[in-house]
């Protein structure tokens, strides 16, 4: 790099600095985005770097930088971020330097891939409920975490579903009709059917458990005896899961995921499986479960409102 652009440099660094108040480790971050684009321009270049040339340089040119991270398989995420930096960068310039690049508009970042969501395998499931025993204490909480995460996976809840619910949730009444009440992400509301066997476990913790339970009772609750946090559910998995030598990717989502999975591979339907688990659109439902497009445009077609063999 030449000695204009490296004043260019320092003055932008000041500028995030002292003016945007930014932290050290995110202008250097910042700083290294840029030294790393205009080291490939000089490789890929042989004018001078100056005034014009910034304004000058064609869409072409940051397209090749795109390309170029890519083929060294730099992550989608990265290469959003330096091109993030890139734009910043000429906002300044503009603010500044009067140099203004209408290239730079028409860049769009690379979209990260969604990635599909793993489950685990009906074993997996079975051996961390069996071993919360072993690896939580006192003998109550373990009980009240095999009775938790049997309950999310019975049901395909949220662990922040879970937590919410309150002992009236599972009184008699709402026991006769085998059915919970979630109001899930909206505060959207759906029924779901309840597994006998979630009901068992919870029945043994509650009554283990050294709190009396009320109709406004959580139904899970801490040793304190306040409702069970979220990252206290999360630990006790990863305690338990790393006993158990299992893949790092379970954690409570997991078991919402391995329910949907797991439905669809024993014959039920995607829009059934949509409903219970409260999304809004079948594509949702597809990044929840493992399936390939070829069952996820079938169901789609079965039951979009305008095809017209449904």
């Amino acid at each position: 790099m030449n000695e204009y652009i490296n004043n260019l440099i320092t003055q932008w660094k000041d500028f995030l600095i002292f003016e945007k108040k930014l932290s050290i480790n995110t202008v250097l971050s910042y700083v290294s985005d840029i030294e790393i684009f205009f080291k490939f321009i000089s490789e890929y270049t042989d004018e001078e770097i100056n005034k014009d040339f910034l304004q000058s340089l064609p869409i072409t040119t940051f397209r090749a930088f795109m390309s170029e991270r890519y083929n060294k398989d730099i992550s989608f995420i990265s290469t959003r971020r330096e091109i993030s930096s890139i734009k910043s960068f000429y906002d300044f310039l503009n603010k500044t330097q009067n140099i203004k690049n209408s290239s730079l508009d028409l860049v769009k970042c690379p979209k990260v891939p969604k990635r599909l969501a793993k489950h685990a395998e009906l074993t997996e499931i079975q051996k961390i409920l069996n071993t919360f025993e072993i690896t939580i204490e006192p003998y109550w909480c373990a009980l009240r975490d095999k009775a938790l995460f049997t309950l999310i996976y019975a049901c395909g809840l949220r662990i922040s579903e879970a937590l919410s619910l309150n002992y009236e949730d599972i009184n008699e009444q709402n026991r006769i009709s085998e059915t919970i009440r979630i109001i899930g992400k909206g505060n959207k509301t759906r029924i779901i059917p309840v597994l006998p066997i979630a009901y068992k476990e919870i029945d043994e913790y509650t009554k283990t458990a050294p709190f009396e339970f009320k109709n406004d009772t959580p139904i899970f609750i801490g040793e304190k005896g306040s409702r069970l946090t979220a990252r206290v559910a999360q630990r006790d998995l990863e305690a338990t899961r790393k006993y158990l030598s299992l893949p790092d990717y379970i954690t409570p989502h997991t078991f919402r995921h391995s329910f949907a999975t797991h439905l669809l591979e024993n014959g039920q339907d995607l829009k059934t499986i949509q409903e219970l688990l409260g999304h809004s659109s079948l594509s949702t439902t597809q990044i929840y479960t493992k399936i390939d497009n070829s069952v996820f445009i079938r169901e789609y077609d079965k039951y979009h409102p305008n095809n017209k063999k449904h």
